[in-house]
């Protein structure tokens, strides 16, 4: 398996990650935002072709567990570019990602 590969999740209708389905489900799912998905992301994603792109922290998830999910600054873009510039203007310690696959999560 891959050593870049990270998880997060989010309610499909909203664009802010989180570290669990559990934490994503805990941010208020109402009947219209049924599915948590879990996305499988790549770090560094070089050149790829992806169907979404995603700016996350390069930081232990200790420490991210300690800022609000709608702090955190998480996010998921359709846009290469789109996350790029967000990861860009941010800083460390985002990096941009690329979205390998989406699944319906359990929670």
């Amino acid at each position: 398996m891959e050593t870049n590969i990270k998880r997060r999740y989010r309610i499909r209708t909203r664009p802010y990650l989180c570290l669990t389905a559990a934490e994503a489900a805990g941010t208020g799912v109402t009947a219209s935002e049924e599915t948590v998905e879990e996305l499988t992301l790549v770090m560094d994603p070089g050149l790829g072709l992806y169907q979404m792109f995603a700016a996350i922290r390069n930081m232990p998830e200790e420490e991210i567990k300690k800022i609000p999910v709608t702090r955190r600054g998480e996010l998921v873009f359709n846009k290469r570019n789109e996350a790029s510039r967000y990861v860009k203007e941010r800083g460390q310690p985002f990096v941009l990602c690329g979205v390998k696959n989406t699944s319906m999560a359990k929670c």
